[in-house]
């Protein structure tokens, strides 16, 4: 493909990054959708289910991994929410009725604030993806990072 054919199909770098954050943000919103559905599921399941899906998407690509990471918070607001932040939204809508059964149901705390800890979480996660894209997964282990992320969730979240 030559260098410049690529604005046949997008009109800037920006509208290609806006449609690959699309993308990306709306197979996660519907997977987890699909997952919080689930009836066979309690909600601690759900839990490992949200982590799992979000480190299996994000650390399929490294180079994906680092352009979400570095790139979607510097994409312009306006094109944003034109593109991806429905999705990211309806992400996180997904993710916090999975909270919310679980705090109904009793197993996690109910003094939580579920969307600072929505946003503490997911901040976490940027994070160590980060750091795993970088070094290629020289310093950190996926799926020691994913365990571990586990454990903190679910053990941060019980009701005791």
């Amino acid at each position: 493909m030559a260098y410049g054919s690529i604005y046949i199909y997008f009109k800037s770098k920006e509208d290609l990054l806006a449609h690959i954050l699309r993308d990306l943000w709306r197979n996660l919103a519907e997977k987890t959708e699909n997952m919080t559905a689930r009836e066979d599921l309690d909600p601690l399941e759900k839990l490992d289910a949200m982590i799992n899906l979000v480190f299996d998407v994000l650390t399929s690509d490294p180079q994906l991994a680092k352009v979400v990471i570095n790139e979607q918070s510097h994409l312009n607001p306006q094109l944003g929410e034109q593109s991806f932040m429905p999705y990211y939204n309806q992400f996180f809508k997904a993710s916090q009725k999975v909270f919310d059964e679980g705090t109904e149901n009793g197993f996690i705390n109910s003094n939580i604030d579920i969307n600072i800890f929505l946003h503490f979480v997911h901040g976490g996660l940027r994070y160590l993806i980060n750091i795993w894209s970088r070094d290629g997964g020289e310093k950190l282990d996926v799926s020691a990072m994913q365990r571990n992320v586990k454990f903190f969730v679910k053990h941060g979240v019980l009701k005791w």
